[in-house]
C-alpha cells in the first residue's frame, strides 16, 4: 500500500513538473521528446540510478554482514550455550546497522552530486535537469514491489502453510534477507 501511494505521488509530482516546465503544455513541449538528446540521456540515467542504488545498498547491508561475521567469530563462544547474551546481539545488530547507514550516506551523496551535475551540465534546458525522475519511477516502482512480496512470501511459509524448517521456509528466508537493504531502521536508542 505505501509503495503504491509513493508511485501515485511521485507520478503528482512528475506531472505537475511537466506543466510548470512547458507553462501548461504550451511552451518548449519539443524538450519532452524522445528526439531531444539531454532528455533521453536524462531517462536513462534516472533508470539506471534505480539499479546502481539497489547493488550499492545491498553491497552496504553485504560488507556490514561480513563484519558482524568477523565479530561473532572473535568473539562469541556458543559452546554449551542455547544463545548469544542481549549485549552481544546487540553489538552484531550495531555493527550491521553502522555498515547500512554508511553506505547508505554514499548513496545519498551519489545522488545529490548527481542531480546538480545534471542540473549545471545543460542550463538551457529545464528538462534534462528533470527526465531522471519518471525514467526512476517505474523501476523503482517495481524493486519495491518485488521486495515487498520476498517479505510476505517468507511469513506465507511459516503461518499459513506451517513449513517452518522446511527447504522451501529455507528458500524464503533468503530471499527475504535478499529485500532486507530495503527495510533499513535506525537504531533504538
Amino acid at each position: 500500500m505505501l509503495i503504491g501511494t509513493a508511485v501515485v505521488g511521485a507520478t503528482t509530482m512528475i506531472f505537475s513538473i511537466i506543466m510548470a516546465l512547458t507553462k501548461g503544455l504550451t511552451e518548449n513541449v519539443n524538450n519532452l521528446s524522445l528526439l531531444h538528446a539531454p532528455f533521453v540521456l536524462g531517462l536513462v540515467t534516472g533508470g539506471a540510478m534505480i539499479y546502481w542504488f539497489t547493488g550499492a545498498s545491498t553491497q552496504a547491508v553485504t560488507t556490514g554482514a561480513y563484519r558482524a561475521v568477523e565479530f561473532i567469530k572473535a568473539n562469541i563462544r556458543l559452546d554449551g550455550a542455547a544463545s548469544a547474551s542481549i549485549a552481544d546481539s546487540k553489538k552484531v545488530v550495531e555493527i550491521c546497522t553502522k555498515y547500512a547507514q554508511k553506505g547508505m550516506l554514499n548513496i545519498f551523496i551519489a545522488v545529490f552530486f548527481a542531480t546538480l551535475a545534471f542540473a549545471s551540465s545543460n542550463r538551457s534546458s529545464s528538462s534534462a535537469t528533470f527526465s531522471p525522475s519518471p525514467s526512476s519511477l517505474v523501476p523503482g516502482h517495481l524493486h519495491g514491489q518485488r521486495r515487498r512480496r520476498l517479505g510476505q512470501r517468507k511469513k506465507i511459509v511459516e503461518v499459513e502453510l506451517k513449513q517452518k524448517g522446511t527447504p522451501l521456509h529455507d528458500a524464503t528466508v533468503i530471499g527475504d534477507t535478499v529485500g532486507d537493504p530495503f527495510k533499513i531502521r535506525l537504531p533504538s536508542r
